[in-house]
């Protein structure tokens, strides 16, 4: 009876989520806070907008908005926490799109 009843009610918790509320190791947003390296992520964003690829897609948006519906190279956030290898790899990928 009591027994069931906190077995339940454990049960209900582990089904909406509760005992992963104040885990430590909950996913949460993180966000770069070293300057050079913002710096220089910047940088590499602008290398990209300063291509005729970039230009051509920015003139392509202009003529058909409706194709921000559709599939988009996706510019990489600078503000993001990851490795190096991950933002070199998101740059190329982006990069590439453009063309």
């Amino acid at each position: 009876s009591l027994f069931r009843e906190q077995i339940s009610m454990e049960g209900a918790k582990h089904r909406h989520g509760d005992h992963n509320r104040n885990a430590p190791n909950s996913k949460r947003k993180e966000y770069e806070t070293d300057a050079h390296r913002l710096e220089q992520r910047q940088k590499q964003i602008q290398y990209g907008e300063n291509t005729a690829g970039y230009s051509n897609f920015m003139k392509l948006l202009e003529r058909d908005p409706s194709l921000l519906k559709g599939c988009l190279p996706v510019k990489p956030s600078i503000n993001q926490k990851c490795s190096k290898r991950s933002w070199d790899g998101q740059v190329r990928k982006w990069r590439r799109a453009l063309h």
